[in-house]
Order: C-alpha cells, then sequence, then structure tokens
C-alpha cells in the first residue's frame, strides 16, 4: 500500500500511528516524493500530534473523503481555512494527483472565499461577539492586536503592502491575516479584495513551485523568500524616499 493509499482511502479515515511512518517514508511517489519523505523521517512527532498542521491538513482530508466529497471539493475547502488557506491545499492537491492547473485554481478560489466577508463584516461580529462573552472578547482581543502587529508595513504602503504580506506563504501570513489588516485598517473595500487576490496568485505560484522543486532546492528557495521577506520592506522604504526626493 503506497502513502497516498495509507492516508487518502476515499472510502475511510486513516489517522497516523507510530507504526505506519516507515512505510510513509519510502512510499511516496510524484513531486511530492522527496518532499514528503524527508519530512516524515525527520519529523515523526509532527505526524502524531493532530494539533500540528500536516496532521491536521491530512486528517481533515481524509474525514472529507469519507464523506463522499470529490477531492476537487476537498481541496477548494481546504484553501477556506484558516492556517491551512492555499499553503495546505496545494500540497494535498498534488498528493491526490489532481491537475496542477486545476488545483491551483481550486485553491485560489477557495482561498479568496473568507477575504470579502472578513473585510465587510469582522468589526461588526467581533463586537456582537465581544457584547455577548468576556471569553469572546479576550480571544478577538488577541487575534486583533495580533493583526496590528503585523499591520505597520500594510499602513505604510497600502495596497502593494497588503499584496506582498499576503503573496508571501509563511506561517502568520495569507488571506486571512490581510483581511483582518484590511478590516483593521478601513483599507476600501475593493482595494482589500484585489490586493489579497494577487497576493493569494503569487503565493500559489511560490507554493507550485516549492512542490516541485525537491527538499533540497524547496529549503534553498524557503531561505531566499525568507531573506526577501525580511528585508523588502526596507527596500521598499528606500525606493520611496528616493522617488519622494526626485519629485
Amino acid at each position: 500500500m503506497n502513502a497516498l493509499n495509507l492516508l487518502m482511502k476515499p472510502k475511510g479515515c486513516c489517522f497516523l500511528r507510530k507504526s505506519q511512518l516507515n512505510s510513509l517514508s519510502g512510499s511516496c511517489s510524484g513531486p511530492l516524493s522527496p518532499w514528503l519523505g524527508s519530512l516524515f523521517q525527520g519529523m515523526p512527532m509532527l505526524l502524531l500530534t493532530p494539533s500540528k498542521p500536516l496532521a491536521l491538513v491530512l486528517n481533515i482530508a481524509n474525514l472529507l473523503r469519507k464523506l463522499g466529497w470529490s477531492d476537487g471539493v476537498v481541496v477548494f475547502t481546504l484553501a477556506t481555512l484558516p492556517v491551512l488557506e492555499l499553503r495546505g491545499a496545494i500540497p494535498v492537491g498534488y498528493w491526490m494527483q489532481l491537475n496542477p492547473a486545476t488545483l491551483t485554481l481550486l485553491s485560489i478560489l477557495g482561498n479568496m472565499v473568507p477575504v470579502p466577508f472578513i473585510v465587510l463584516y469582522l468589526k461588526r461580529f467581533a463586537s456582537f461577539l465581544a457584547a455577548r462573552s468576556s471569553s469572546a472578547s479576550r480571544f478577538l482581543d488577541m487575534l486583533f492586536e495580533n493583526a496590528k502587529e503585523k499591520a505597520g508595513p500594510v499602513e505604510e504602503f497600502q495596497w502593494l503592502g497588503l499584496m506582498l504580506f499576503v503573496a508571501v506563504p509563511f506561517p502568520g501570513t495569507g488571506a486571512w491575516t490581510g483581511a483582518f489588516i484590511a478590516s483593521i485598517l478601513d483599507m476600501p473595500f475593493w482595494a482589500a479584495v484585489s490586493a489579497n487576490f494577487f497576493g493569494v496568485v503569487f503565493a500559489g505560484l511560490l507554493v507550485n513551485l516549492l512542490v516541485n522543486l525537491g527538499l533540497k532546492y524547496a529549503i534553498i528557495t524557503g531561505v531566499i523568500l525568507f531573506l526577501v521577506s525580511t528585508f523588502m520592506w526596507s527596500i521598499l522604504r528606500n525606493i520611496k524616499k528616493g522617488l519622494g526626493s526626485s519629485n
């Protein structure tokens, strides 16, 4: 039984066990094989812990398949979820052996589904919950504080800042956080949605690239992306200052 059948049974739900880890590392096939095999060997406890992102995305995919959902609908649904988003949906789509263009389109569309609702209704929904529950109020305060900590570059560069923030597919970024920030900053609706959309498209292309590069080159590319994301705001500030002084 290969890894795809073990983890993604259409008629059943398989939760990862220690006894299954050894077979996973050597039985993956397709473009994910070197990446997944090394990941399984290097981080076995990650898969054994349901709260971890990788185990979570696999278990959710299995549960949805058990309910009879098609693979395309599963990928679309995973992309709508916070934390997982497009960066979790695309690797699962490859694992399910969907067409790359199809899985990418479904992931982009799914990732965009919550964005307009967050931009339009987040503050109203937060006020409604906070007025009725102190626990919800504390949780929402934590979410808003987390978003505000990341909102500086977006507030400074507006549309471009939000697009670049969403485009880098690292934990803590993405369409959900981008929509939160846009709502907190009261960005115009269409500016917020369009910036998120182009950011999600770029993120989808980057995740596709990382999945197909293999482990070694994916790590190198990831390091480059991290360095770019670290210094790009300083670079943009210098460009902005240069343009301002020339005018």
